[in-house]
């Protein structure tokens, strides 16, 4: 029978990891600075597993900035008063343009705006990047209550490829008093 082969208890019972000496404190470092950076790489790829991406596609002013802007009010953090600034500022733009636009439309589609010559005449020095005040809001409501508007805002089809309407203008332009309150 053949005996089996044992490690020896005697002088030259081997170890492993002993031929290959003492390490420096700056390689201790050095593995230590790998453990730490292999931990926080295994962190941070858990963390960024974890996050739900989507890749909205979609036609310029098709309502991807909107959707996104829902769904982060909805299931997010909400949104900062940076952001509420920012919209703020586009919302006045959006009425602005809008309310230029319909005046300057009017002569396009063969509808007079003699009977809102006032407003009109306001309207027409305004500036696209001005704030919405109250006073402009009042002038604004006249302008888009009026049925000779109303008539210009429904053929706004053909005056399309000369001026640009924001598809928001009609729900911008029944809340114009709202926001141009100063506590909007």
């Amino acid at each position: 029978a053949a005996a089996l082969w044992r490690p020896s208890a005697g002088p030259h019972r081997r170890a492993m990891g002993l031929c290959v000496g003492k390490s420096t404190p700056e390689e201790r470092a050095a593995r230590a600075a790998t453990r730490k950076l292999d931990q926080q790489n295994k962190l941070d790829y858990q963390a960024e597993a974890s996050k739900i991406k989507l890749l909205l596609l979609g036609a310029g002013e098709s309502g991807k900035s909107t959707f996104f802007k829902q769904m982060k009010k909805l299931y997010g953090a909400g949104f900062t008063d940076e952001d509420r600034e920012t919209a703020k500022i586009y919302v006045h733009q959006n009425i602005m343009q809008t309310a230029i636009v319909l005046c300057e439309a009017a002569s396009l589609v063969g509808v007079s705006l003699s009977h809102l010559a006032p407003q009109v005449e306001r309207i027409s020095k305004l500036v696209q990047d001005m704030p919405v005040t109250p006073e402009i809001a009042a002038d604004i409501k006249a302008l888009w209550q009026d049925t000779e508007v109303r008539r210009v805002w429904d053929a706004r089809l053909q005056f399309q490829d000369t001026f640009y309407m924001p598809d928001t203008a009609a729900q911008l332009m029944q809340h114009v008093e709202g926001i141009g309150d100063p506590s909007y």
